[in-house]
């Protein structure tokens, strides 16, 4: 940052005309957090006359490093300050707005060692990603790669004071390196994934992002969205055969009744569906408009609105990637729409694909009305739509 704002620390460099701490405050604030632990080294006196200035009224604590120690001496050395049995670290670098309420009673559930919030990324290709199992249990750190997805390291974690103090370690290290990339195999650190928005100003072009972007408040809403399947769930399956033409379609029991009823807990709904009769030749991109048309008319009627259709008209032998199970169609979703929280999505199939593709990328899933076995991935099932009724409704 210094060769982007030469004589500034970070933390301080201006975005949309205000410091960069002053968002992280209000958010910290917003999160009701009681006292403020400030662990500062390079130009730390900036840092303390805007604190002082601008935030006087915090309950706060300086505790500056005489020399560098690294993250993890950072934190050690701020130990000293608290309180508390449990304790959250920020980076002051990086805006990651998640509900530290949430972590923490998942935290405490899970007697914790340390709780990572993770965020869910397309390409996450400059950051190393995190890999968890289905309780979210950290299973392993791995290094900067190439990949279409992952779940980053959010920079916020809430730690458990009696183990960190317990562990030895030299007065400088990196807390990454030495305790979370080190001890995860034999220590309770588990992952808690928030969809939030994430940005690391650190880097040149997030910081330029940023500042063009952060007096913009709708930067910051998160949408939760409904992705249906078409075939076996908005209308009904044909056996062995495809939905050729409007007379085919069929609107699936309870669908034109209880969709209505339900739309309102989400802010977008979306509809993600195979159509390989499309590759077979069996009808032309243009016909399946028009059977479309015809559905949005009818869910219009409805009450319902759907933000847009994704479709996948390839063959099982093309091996795309937008073909259920593949997340190709969800990610599109990605690109068009950064504003939907997966994590607070829901994904409505009647297949194995359906599920798998949903979970791949942390949606949420309801099975609808299949014979399918019980899979290995986190899902509830329905035999109708009276029943998903009641499970959105018991969300809420």
């Amino acid at each position: 940052m210094n060769h982007l704002i030469p004589g500034l620390p970070k933390s301080l460099a201006p975005v949309a005309g205000k410091p960069f701490l002053k968002f992280l405050l209000d958010y910290l604030q917003l999160q009701r957090t009681d006292h403020f632990i400030f662990s500062l080294g390079y130009l730390h006196h900036q840092i303390i006359e805007f604190l002082n200035t601008e935030a006087g009224h915090l309950h706060k604590t300086y505790i500056i490093e005489e020399k560098p120690l690294g993250t993890g001496g950072a934190i050690m050395n701020a130990m000293s300050a608290l309180k508390s049995d449990q304790f959250f670290v920020v980076n002051a670098d990086t805006f990651y707005p998640v509900d530290l309420h949430h972590i923490l009673n998942f935290h405490i559930q899970n007697n914790a060692d340390i709780t990572l919030a993770l965020k869910p990324m397309l390409q996450p290709y400059r950051y190393g990603t995190v890999a968890i199992t289905a309780n979210g249990r950290i299973q392993n750190f791995e290094e900067k790669k190439s990949c279409e997805f992952g779940l980053i390291n959010g920079g916020v974690y809430c730690i458990n004071r009696r183990f960190l103090k317990n562990i030895k370690v030299e007065t400088y290290f990196s807390f990454e390196k030495v305790v979370l990339e080190a001890m995860f195999e034999n220590a309770r650190f588990f992952g808690y994934l928030q969809d939030q928005f994430f940005i690391d100003i650190g880097v040149p072009e997030d910081y330029h992002y940023a500042n063009n972007n952060f007096g913009q408040t709708e930067l910051f809403l998160r949408h939760r969205a409904l992705f249906l399947d078409r075939d076996g769930v908005i209308n009904r399956l044909i056996p062995g055969d495809y939905v050729r033409k409007w007379d085919d379609f069929v609107f699936q029991e309870g669908c034109l009744e209880i969709l209505p009823r339900i739309a309102p807990y989400f802010d977008f709904l979306f509809i993600i569906t195979n159509q390989q009769c499309i590759g077979k030749g069996l009808i032309s991109i243009d016909q399946l408009s028009g059977i479309h048309q015809n559905m949005l008319k009818q869910l219009e009627a409805a009450g319902i609105k759907i933000e847009k259709i994704f479709y996948c008209p390839h063959l099982v032998s093309e091996n795309c990637n937008c073909r259920k199970p593949k997340p190709g169609m969800l990610d599109e979703i990605r690109r068009q729409y950064p504003s939907v929280d997966f994590i607070s999505s829901l994904m409505i199939g009647d297949s194995v694909a359906d599920i798998t593709m949903a979970a791949s990328r942390y949606v949420p899933s309801i099975l609808l009305n299949s014979a399918e076995p019980d899979l290995p991935l986190p899902f509830r099932k329905a035999k109708s739509w009276g029943q998903i009724e009641q499970l959105i409704i018991s969300d809420h």
